[in-house]
């Protein structure tokens, strides 16, 4: 494993914690990403992109009380465009930000993050310079609907409840419990995929 690709990206730095939440050090282990794909490997198992257990856990502690419409904090990059019209909203916090970007900042759980994304019935999720992105997963933990740009290529999408930008907004309490529901059981948490967890106890 490249040392110089430690905590290079959320990607790989949540693979490692996931890991850790199983056994005591990644030695022996050959990791990898698959960051375009948004699949990790560890040996010869390949698995979507990962999450450690200590960031649903501390999400699931925050209020979700709905006192947003929308939400987005983030780079608006040219194919994010879209999103600048939620500035306008009204009870919607929409600020450009380049906090996710910063690699002295980047790795700490952002409290006031998730509280925003809590608070919102719908998170605006676009892609970036990948066909996926972290906002849809947060929105989900954070029972909030993720919002995506019509005709979006998001690779995950099609696996929860969501809603394009040009359609009309009804937040929905059940599609948001279904979501959350689905992916904490989901391969993108280690403890859901048993072979695995055998294999990282074991080698």
């Amino acid at each position: 494993m490249p040392e110089r690709r430690q905590h290079e990206t959320y990607q790989f730095f949540f693979l490692k914690k996931a890991i850790l939440e199983i056994r005591n050090n990644i030695d022996n282990l050959d990791l990898d990403e698959l960051h375009y794909e948004g699949i990790n490997k560890i040996n010869h198992f390949y698995l979507p992109v990962t999450f450690p257990k200590y960031l649903r856990d501390f999400i699931k502690n925050i209020d979700k009380t709905k006192s947003l419409d929308y939400n987005f904090i983030g780079n608006i990059l040219d194919n994010r465009k879209w999103v600048e019209k939620y500035k306008y909203k009204d009870n919607s916090h929409v600020k450009e930000s380049n906090t996710g970007s910063d690699v002295n900042r980047k790795y700490n759980i952002d409290e006031n993050y998730y509280s925003i994304v809590s608070k919102s019935k719908f998170t605006l999720c676009p892609i970036g310079d990948c066909p996926w992105s972290y906002r849809l997963f947060e929105a989900i933990m954070c029972f909030s609907i993720p919002v995506v740009e019509k005709n979006s290529t998001d690779i995950f999408i099609k696996d929860y409840h969501f809603l394009y930008d040009d359609q009309e907004h009804v937040y929905d309490f059940e599609k948001a419990q279904a979501n959350y529901d689905k992916f904490i059981k989901s391969l993108h948490f280690l403890e859901n995929n048993k072979p695995l967890i055998d294999f990282l106890k074991n080698i």
